[in-house]
């Protein structure tokens, strides 16, 4: 079997188009194993049936907020949440010989258990997003867990390849960044993405933006009206520029937005622009479409591709 741990679709082409090529997918079960409380359950669904195209799926669900809570305690709580992920661990070891964990940037200390526990399986990492080419802060250079996490990955650098899709293993500053990686190490993957982009997509051709606009997630309980406000704004900026018809403009909201966010997006910003529905669909499949001649967004890996 196999442990998918992703929170996008870029994530997942980025694996699927290596094991795909390299026939690592044949004949096996796919663990699509999730310990953010941040994706939507939209998104999740939409995820499983896609691999389902290739493999059959079972989804490990893992969140925190999933788990019943049954103390008050803030540290009783930790301790709880910590026995529930071990306990699971124990019990899938006992059933399930796993080949390879597909991990993306996005460390958390039960994706550490599951490397150190089955640790005779492959790992491959796959970018989590712009992040991974953004220094760390000072305040967030040496917590305990990264500390921890690095002397592990050095113990196990054998069993580590990263699927990259950076120009250079320079441009990678944090998880995919380890120096003590040999240069094999290092796969690049950005023609076989490419490839599996353009076969596998499902684009409606008559569809044909000039405009790209990426959204950004909103920060937690943050107020999505200035977010939206933003969006206008970009909008008719980009029409005083360039005067643009709102159907040669395609906006993508970030895919983990909330379903009622998105709704109330799309009604505001039906004016100025096509708003893309969630789908497997993602900003990278149109970058390859020959019409598109801008791309605007805030933080977002995508415009790093777009550039590139």
């Amino acid at each position: 079997a196999i442990f998918f741990i992703i929170t996008s679709f870029n994530q997942l082409y980025n694996f699927l188009s290596y094991f795909q090529e390299n026939k690592l997918i044949k004949n096996k079960k796919i663990y699509f194993t999730i310990f953010s409380d941040l994706i939507p359950n939209e998104l999740i669904l939409e995820i499983k049936k896609y691999i389902e195209k290739f493999a059959p799926v079972e989804i490990l669900d893992m969140r925190r907020k999933n788990i019943p809570n049954i103390l008050n305690i803030n540290i009783l709580k930790i301790f709880f949440y910590y026995f529930f992920i071990l306990r699971k661990i124990f019990q899938l070891k006992k059933v399930l010989n796993i080949s390879y964990i597909l991990v993306s940037g996005r460390m958390q200390i039960p994706i550490l258990f599951l490397m150190y526990f089955f640790s005779s399986s492959k790992i491959f990492f796959a970018e989590d997003g712009i992040g991974e080419y953004v220094p760390y802060a000072n305040s967030e250079k040496k917590p305990i867990f990264f500390l921890l996490l690095k002397k592990f990955l050095k113990k196990n650098s054998f069993r580590i390849n990263i699927l990259q899709l950076a120009e250079s293993r320079k441009n990678y500053l944090r998880i995919l960044d380890q120096k003590f990686l040999n240069d094999d190490s290092y796969i690049n993957n950005v023609e076989l993405y490419k490839n599996f982009l353009n076969n596998n997509s499902e684009i409606k051709y008559s569809l044909k933006p000039k405009c790209i606009v990426i959204g950004t997630l909103p920060p937690i309980n943050s107020n999505i009206n200035i977010f939206q406000d933003l969006y206008v704004n970009t909008m008719i900026e980009i029409n005083k520029r360039y005067s643009y018809h709102p159907d040669q403009i395609l906006f993508f909201p970030h895919p983990r937005m909330k379903q009622h966010h998105f709704e109330e997006l799309s009604k505001n910003l039906s004016n100025f622009a096509k708003v893309q529905t969630p789908s497997s669909l993602i900003v990278e499949n149109y970058l390859l479409v020959e019409d598109v001649d801008l791309v605007v967004g805030s933080l977002s890996t995508a415009l790093y591709y777009a550039k590139k």
